[in-house]
């Protein structure tokens, strides 16, 4: 199963890098390029053409994770066409013609309506891996198997949480379907099968009586895709429409344009720096750069503090810069700070008088 999931992954990788590679290696140049002037502001179609693509590779890795970490089991029963009071050398014959493996564990616990039952309703892994349960007790089965469902619903939540805002709502649907999944599992839609579990008898009855537990995983693996595709496409609705939502698009997009002016400011930084460390500089010169930068940078802040998300990051960036983070350029922002504000008394001087 692992080795289909990864050949699938491989062949997914196969279409969509050769897609995304220029994108990617366009973008990657335009961050090493330095610009001394602000941006083109990106058109319409290249903004929803950037949505569209994070939409899609947002939904891909939600899926694929699920797919590749809680892989769906296929019922030895049902996709046989066999019946419960099958020989079971009969049944191991059928499993592997269809390509089904189960552990010799597994293959031990069904040999009896008991165990098959079980299996129907849990799955082959409780049968195979837990230590503490009994057939005396098949509550225990559906205990251990609930415990690792429960970790595919978390890990379902997780990453829908980091794709989307609306996190209260895919939640509750997630703690709705879960419930939902607990209430089959021990057994509340047993009302509604073709038959009561009392009619399991080795007349040969069909699968069919425990049609609901059979295609649980199949429901959940749908209720997975239709939950991740939903939050997907909120996100390109959301940037779409241009709401306050802080949803991933719409900070990718802050985070751009936030880039592009950084790069600006960083251009002026390095002006002035040259210009602090030239004997020959002219304090008038000198003094009217350093009142554009600041100017420059004033403007950058105000732009970035109108977005409560972008005012939380920058103010996160200058306690780490406070401590000497390395800028880009290699030169530390700390350094260049102070060299500044220790000649701010003798640039404003220059800059009141008349330039000799």
């Amino acid at each position: 199963m692992v080795e289909v999931q990864s050949s699938g992954m491989q062949t997914l990788a196969l279409i969509i890098l050769p897609i995304a590679a220029p994108y990617l290696l366009r973008a990657y140049k335009q961050l090493r390029q330095p610009r001394a002037r602000p941006p083109r502001p990106l058109h319409t179609a290249e903004q929803h053409q950037i949505r569209l693509l994070l939409m899609l590779a947002i939904f891909l890795v939600c899926f694929l994770a699920t797919r590749f970490f809680f892989p769906k089991e296929r019922d030895v029963f049902r996709a046989t066409g066999s019946r419960l009071a099958i020989s079971r050398d009969l049944l191991k014959v059928r499993a592997a013609k269809a390509g089904i493996t189960l552990p010799p564990a597994t293959w031990e616990q069904i040999d009896t309506i008991q165990g098959a039952l079980v299996y129907l309703r849990v799955g082959s892994m409780p049968l195979a891996h837990c230590n503490w349960c009994t057939m005396d007790s098949p509550a225990s089965y559906a205990i251990y198997a609930l415990s690792h469902i429960a970790l595919a619903y978390l890990a379902h939540i997780l990453l829908l949480s980091l794709a989307t805002t609306r996190r209260t709502a895919f939640v509750l649907l997630s703690a709705l379907a879960f419930a939902t999944e607990v209430y089959a599992r021990i057994g509340g839609f047993d009302y509604i099968n073709a038959q009561a579990a009392e009619g399991y008898t080795l007349r040969g009855k069909s699968t069919a009586i425990l049609f609901i537990h059979t295609w649980l995983p199949f429901l959940r693996g749908l209720f997975f895709l239709a939950t991740t595709l939903a939050a997907a496409s909120l996100i390109f609705v959301d940037a779409y429409l241009n709401r306050d939502a802080a949803s991933v698009a719409h900070i990718t997009t802050l985070l751009q344009q936030t880039l592009e002016d950084l790069r600006v400011s960083s251009s002026l930084n390095r002006a002035i720096t040259e210009e602090l460390t030239s004997d020959a500089s002219d304090s008038g010169d000198l003094a009217r750069t350093t009142h554009q930068f600041w100017q420059r940078h004033a403007e950058l802040i105000r732009k970035i503090d109108a977005q409560p998300v972008m005012a939380e990051a920058r103010r996160a960036v200058v306690t780490r810069l406070g401590e000497g983070q390395v800028m880009k350029d290699g030169r530390e922002l700390g350094s260049f700070l102070e060299a500044v504000l220790a000649r701010l008394p003798d640039y404003s001087a220059a800059a009141a008088s008349p330039a000799s």
